[in-house]
C-alpha cells in the first residue's frame, strides 16, 4: 500500500515519517532518497489544501491507499478543523487511531470512485 503522512509542511516531518515506516514497511509519499522525483515538489504544493479536491486527486493519481494525520504536529484549532473537513469526504473513510511517540494519530483509507476504478474490459462471446 501507499501511505501519505501529514502534515505536509514547509519543516520537514519526512525523516520522523520515514522512521515510522520501518514498522508497517508501506511506500511513503512522502519518502525521500538521493533522488527528489521532478513532481515531488507539486505534491507537496497540492497537499498545502488537503483535504480539498485537488488533493485527493493527487493522492488517488499516487494510487495512496491510506491517509495518516499526525495531531502533535497540528495546533488544536487548526487540527479541530482538518477532522471537520476530512469527515465530510466521503473518499476518506475513517479507519481507526493508534498513539504515536507523542499523541493520537489518525488513519483514514482513501476510497476510489467509480470513475477513478478501472472497469474490467467485457468478455468477448463469440
Amino acid at each position: 500500500s501507499v501511505i501519505a503522512e501529514f502534515p505536509m509542511v514547509d519543516y520537514d516531518m519526512t525523516p520522523q515519517f520515514m522512521y515510522g515506516s520501518i514498522f508497517h514497511w508501506h511506500r511513503l509519499v512522502n519518502g525521500y532518497s538521493g533522488f527528489t522525483p521532478p513532481d515531488y515538489h507539486e505534491t507537496r504544493e497540492r497537499m498545502r489544501t488537503f483535504p480539498d479536491d485537488e488533493a485527493i486527486e493527487r493522492l488517488t493519481e499516487l494510487g495512496v491507499r491510506y491517509v495518516v494525520v499526525h495531531q502533535a504536529y497540528y495546533a488544536p484549532d487548526e487540527y479541530a478543523d482538518m477532522m471537520e473537513r476530512i469527515l465530510h469526504r466521503a473518499e476518506l473513510r475513517p479507519m481507526g487511531h493508534y498513539r504515536d511517540w507523542v499523541a493520537d494519530t489518525q488513519i483514514f483509507q482513501l476510497e476510489r470512485s467509480a470513475e477513478s476504478t478501472p472497469q474490467s474490459a467485457p468478455e468477448n462471446r463469440h
